[in-house]
């Protein structure tokens, strides 16, 4: 919704501006989008429905105008990989289902679900760049996510599932891990830190 609101915003922005009509800077998310106390990664996560969602608009309303934005209110994207992939969604491409891991022997779970795509984009781009880790996030084809506390340590643990061996073979070398198990197509990772 978010997305579709701000397509007509900078729509009718863009229509005053070419009569000649001066139009104010669009507003941010956020009053200080370069304020250093909100992390990049939050900030990312945050504007997503905003930025992601304009552009996912933008795109569908050009394929299929109007009609195809009123479809998509009745039938709203079904993972973040649809709103990255405006094929992915024209497709009903749904995320595959896949199992979190398990917690370890002596682990409490905190939490479990799916990161989706655009998450693990966001975890691949400072390591390769916007335009590689977005490349590599559109093949994502399902996951799961586990955090537990073990031993005064918060981890999280989580299997990934792509479309392609070759993505996940390229989610594996920008991770710099290796892809585990007989199934190339997966990658199985975990990561531990100090609790706060």
């Amino acid at each position: 919704m978010e997305g579709n609101a701000h397509r007509v915003a900078f729509t009718y922005a863009d229509h005053l501006a070419a009569e000649g009509t001066a139009v104010p800077e669009p507003p941010h998310v956020f009053t200080d989008p370069d304020d250093p106390r909100l992390p990049v990664a939050v900030r990312e996560i945050l504007e997503f429905p905003y930025d992601e969602g304009r552009l996912f608009a933008v795109e569908l309303a050009a394929r299929g105008g109007e009609a195809a934005i009123v479809d998509a209110f009745a039938r709203p994207p079904a993972s973040s990989e649809q709103v990255l992939d405006v094929d992915a969604y024209l497709a009903d491409e749904q995320p595959i289902d896949v199992p979190a891991p398990s917690v370890p022997a002596g682990g409490v779970e905190q939490q479990r679900g799916a990161l989706g795509s655009f998450l693990v984009g966001l975890l691949l781009e400072p390591a390769i760049g916007p335009d590689r880790a977005r490349e590599i996030a559109t093949a994502w084809a399902g996951d799961g996510y586990t955090v537990y506390d073990l031993d005064e340590q918060r981890c999280i643990a989580a299997t990934l599932a792509f479309d392609t061996p070759e993505a996940a073979t390229a989610m594996a070398a920008a991770l710099d891990r290796a892809a585990a198990g007989p199934d190339i197509g997966t990658i199985d990772l975990a990561r531990c830190a100090e609790r706060p």
